[in-house]
Protein backbone atom coordinates (compact mmCIF):
# COMPACT_ATOMS: atom_id res chain seq x y z
CA UNK A 1 0.00 0.00 0.00
CA UNK A 2 2.69 2.23 0.69
CA UNK A 3 4.37 1.43 -2.52
CA UNK A 4 1.29 2.99 -4.35
CA UNK A 5 1.41 5.72 -2.45
CA UNK A 6 4.19 6.60 -3.28
CA UNK A 7 3.35 6.30 -7.48
CA UNK A 8 0.53 8.75 -6.60
CA UNK A 9 2.60 11.02 -4.94
CA UNK A 10 5.27 11.06 -7.99
CA UNK A 11 2.59 11.61 -10.54
CA UNK A 12 1.44 15.23 -8.31
CA UNK A 13 5.06 15.99 -7.09
CA UNK A 14 7.42 14.53 -9.16
CA UNK A 15 9.59 11.26 -9.06
CA UNK A 16 12.27 12.18 -6.46
CA UNK A 17 8.58 12.45 -3.92
CA UNK A 18 8.57 8.28 -3.74
CA UNK A 19 11.70 8.44 -2.52
CA UNK A 20 10.84 10.09 0.35
CA UNK A 21 7.31 8.46 0.90
CA UNK A 22 9.60 5.01 0.85
CA UNK A 23 12.86 6.02 2.49
CA UNK A 24 11.38 7.85 5.68
CA UNK A 25 9.54 5.13 6.91
CA UNK A 26 12.64 2.88 6.31
CA UNK A 27 14.88 5.12 8.58
CA UNK A 28 11.92 4.76 11.17
CA UNK A 29 12.22 1.32 11.38
CA UNK A 30 16.03 1.42 11.14
CA UNK A 31 15.82 3.79 14.27
CA UNK A 32 13.92 1.10 15.72
CA UNK A 33 15.79 -1.62 14.65
CA UNK A 34 19.01 0.05 16.17
CA UNK A 35 17.64 0.57 19.66
CA UNK A 36 16.06 -2.90 20.36
CA UNK A 37 18.24 -5.50 18.51
CA UNK A 38 21.83 -5.93 20.09
CA UNK A 39 24.64 -6.94 17.75
CA UNK A 40 26.26 -11.13 18.79
CA UNK A 41 29.31 -11.01 20.07
CA UNK A 42 32.34 -11.45 17.25
CA UNK A 43 34.01 -14.36 16.95
CA UNK A 44 31.50 -16.66 19.36
CA UNK A 45 30.09 -18.68 16.67
CA UNK A 46 33.66 -18.62 14.20
CA UNK A 47 35.80 -20.73 16.45
CA UNK A 48 36.44 -24.21 15.37
CA UNK A 49 37.98 -27.06 18.08
CA UNK A 50 41.19 -28.03 16.42
CA UNK A 51 38.94 -29.13 12.60
CA UNK A 52 38.71 -27.69 9.64
CA UNK A 53 36.29 -25.26 9.06
CA UNK A 54 35.13 -26.79 6.38
CA UNK A 55 34.39 -30.65 4.81
CA UNK A 56 36.98 -31.99 2.19
CA UNK A 57 36.30 -32.46 -1.12
CA UNK A 58 35.73 -36.08 -1.10
CA UNK A 59 33.58 -35.75 2.09
CA UNK A 60 31.42 -33.58 -0.08
CA UNK A 61 30.66 -35.81 -2.97
CA UNK A 62 30.14 -38.84 -0.48
CA UNK A 63 27.11 -36.85 1.33
CA UNK A 64 25.83 -35.67 -1.67
CA UNK A 65 26.09 -38.94 -3.00
CA UNK A 66 23.72 -40.08 -0.19
CA UNK A 67 21.26 -37.57 -0.55
CA UNK A 68 18.61 -38.21 -4.09
CA UNK A 69 16.93 -34.89 -3.08
CA UNK A 70 20.39 -33.02 -3.31
CA UNK A 71 21.78 -34.44 -6.28
CA UNK A 72 18.65 -34.31 -8.29
CA UNK A 73 18.63 -30.34 -7.35
CA UNK A 74 22.31 -29.94 -8.67
CA UNK A 75 21.44 -31.89 -11.68
CA UNK A 76 18.25 -30.02 -12.60
CA UNK A 77 20.42 -26.42 -11.84
CA UNK A 78 22.98 -27.72 -13.83
CA UNK A 79 20.62 -29.23 -16.72
CA UNK A 80 18.78 -25.61 -16.80
CA UNK A 81 22.15 -23.62 -16.67
CA UNK A 82 23.06 -25.47 -19.79
CA UNK A 83 19.56 -24.95 -21.23
CA UNK A 84 19.91 -21.20 -20.93
CA UNK A 85 23.77 -20.88 -22.24
CA UNK A 86 22.03 -23.13 -25.35
CA UNK A 87 19.02 -20.69 -26.25
CA UNK A 88 21.22 -17.77 -25.26
CA UNK A 89 24.55 -18.86 -27.83
CA UNK A 90 21.85 -20.51 -30.36
CA UNK A 91 18.60 -18.85 -30.37
CA UNK A 92 19.96 -15.20 -30.32
CA UNK A 93 21.94 -15.83 -32.81
CA UNK A 94 19.24 -17.47 -35.34
CA UNK A 95 17.06 -14.66 -34.20
CA UNK A 96 19.62 -12.33 -35.58
CA UNK A 97 19.86 -13.76 -39.12
CA UNK A 98 16.06 -13.68 -39.33
CA UNK A 99 16.03 -10.19 -38.95
CA UNK A 100 18.60 -9.33 -41.48
CA UNK A 101 17.02 -11.29 -44.01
Amino acid sequence: MLGSSAGYLSDLWGWRSAFFVLGLPGLLVAGVLYATVREPVRGRLGRTLGRRPWPALPDMLKFTRHQPALLHALLGGALYSDLGVRIVMVGAPLSWCARIT
